[in-house]
């Protein structure tokens, strides 16, 4: 699941993965660190982090072997060394020992289960810091919305959850975090519409901005740090 997505995201970085990792180094330096890449995928993201602060460990965490096993091609093919990919599922993150932060692309809100029991796996005392890129609102709203892809995308079935930000503010802060900030989203290049009329993202320009969109569903994106 996702490997052409994951594939293409190897040929060029992604905007929004720039942006973000711009983002996080303004409220923290990502340089001599230990960090996870949570539901790393094909490690894209991962050799972006590792080949940008080369004085840190990244260590890769996804539970899809196929795409670990591209991750891991990938880091070997660029002969990357401050990489290191785990098969591990989201909610055994806590097992991982001496990490100074977690980032999470664009995952947060695509993985099965509660809010609640997502966060319930980051404590401060675990983890200096956490950043996620994720879907959510300032509206106090929690969105749960399940897609069936009937179209030929790689997409087949899944969530698309947006939170509210006092919704992760409340369950972040009796993690013991503090400092939480929230950035939204503009993607500046413009994505066509996919041909095969189901989930993948295209942009819509609403007054001199693009607006992210998938199949039918608004993509509202957020940056989120917090420490």
């Amino acid at each position: 699941m996702y490997k052409k997505y994951s594939k293409v995201q190897h040929i060029k970085t992604y905007e929004s993965t720039i942006q973000f990792v711009r983002f996080i180094s303004k409220h923290i330096s990502l340089k001599k660190k230990n960090i996870i890449d949570l539901a790393c995928g094909g490690g894209a993201n991962t050799i972006y982090l590792a080949e940008n602060f080369k004085s840190s460990f990244i260590v890769g965490i996804d539970i899809n072997k196929n795409l670990l096993k591209l991750a891991n091609h990938e880091t070997n093919k660029k002969n990357i060394k401050n990489i290191k990919y785990i098969k591990g599922d989201w909610f055994n993150v806590n097992k991982t020992k001496n990490i100074d932060g977690v980032i999470a692309f664009q995952a947060l809100s695509f993985i099965e289960g509660s809010l609640k029991k997502k966060i319930s796996v980051f404590n401060k005392k675990n983890f200096n810091f956490l950043a996620f890129s994720t879907l959510c609102t300032p509206f106090d709203v929690n969105f749960n919305i399940n897609v069936n892809d009937f179209s030929k995308s790689e997409f087949k079935r899944g969530t698309y959850d947006v939170y509210s930000f006092n919704s992760i503010k409340q369950l972040l802060k009796k993690k013991g975090y503090k400092k939480i900030k929230f950035k939204q989203f503009f993607i500046k290049q413009k994505l066509t519409t996919p041909k095969h009329k189901g989930m993948g993202s295209y942009t819509v320009q609403i007054k001199n901005k693009n607006y992210l969109f998938s199949g039918g569903i608004y993509l509202p994106y957020y940056f989120i740090f917090c420490s």
